[in-house]
């Protein structure tokens, strides 16, 4: 059976950051790859929960989530009721010219190809592709950085002189990294929960990490701690003798779109 491989970036981007909101799409996703058709007959919570796995309530919980981000409704026909799963797909458009529609491109994420059996490991699957996204733009910006600089083609250097000052990229580009803290800010979530996620994304081959060193910024024999309030200084922690800077992971995408 074929799982759903595609999610609308759109949806993406406004659940990734709530972490109900994202586990009732994982759900979805979940029921979606078990239900292809996308409809549950006759169904009831003690029915969801034996689909899914999860406890009657908890589908309670997350249906009623869907319902109001109109990704489920609900209906009644010859004696039997429905629940449907609607579309997480970017919304087709109709073709120019000809007969027919398509999915404007870069409106969806693909999935890639994850561990879907379980809400819990679907919704680290969508965590793992915030960190993806996130390198995604910045890769963006290195190639319209280097087009714009060193062009193939007069039509090339405008495409990229307009996008780069539309969104004001300058002529140089450094890529510092993610950092733990900007990941867990997107996700809502704790420092163990970022350190699970770039695991997962690395043993399912979204991406590849290169992990730097800590950086000893001050030495100070018993009174690190003390001094940190008074230097000048970026600093990530210190113990009672050191202070330390770590930079940022940084990260090449294994996927692409």
């Amino acid at each position: 059976m074929s799982k759903m491989n595609r999610l609308s970036r759109r949806l993406f981007q406004y659940v990734i950051g709530d972490r109900k909101r994202r586990r009732a799409v994982a759900f979805a996703i979940l029921m979606k790859n078990r239900k292809p058709a996308s409809v549950v007959k006759d169904w009831s919570y003690k029915g969801l929960a034996r689909v899914s796995g999860l406890a009657p309530g908890t589908c309670r919980t997350y249906v009623h989530i869907l319902l109001e981000m109109d990704l489920v409704h609900m209906s009644t026909y010859c004696g039997h009721t429905y629940l449907v799963f609607n579309k997480l797909k970017a919304q087709k458009k109709k073709n120019r010219g000809k007969a027919g529609y398509h999915t404007p491109k870069h409106k969806d994420i693909d999935l890639g190809n994850y561990d879907a059996t379980s809400v819990k490991t679907i919704e680290m699957t969508l965590k793992a592709l915030s960190i993806v996204e996130s390198q995604r733009q910045k890769d963006y910006a290195q190639q319209c950085i280097s087009a714009k600089q060193n062009p193939r083609n007069l039509q090339e250097y405008k495409k990229a002189e307009k996008i780069c000052r539309a969104r004001g990229w300058d002529s140089s580009f450094v890529d510092n990294g993610i950092s733990y803290n900007r990941i867990r800010r997107q996700l809502n979530c704790s420092p163990n929960t970022v350190s699970a996620t770039i695991q997962y994304g690395e043993k399912n081959g979204l991406f590849t990490v290169t992990r730097c060193e800590p950086e000893l910024v001050y030495h100070c024999p018993g009174q690190a701690k003390e001094a940190v309030q008074y230097l000048d200084i970026s600093y990530s922690w210190c113990t009672d003798d050191n202070v330390y800077y770590q930079p940022a992971n940084k990260f090449s995408l294994t996927i692409s779109e």
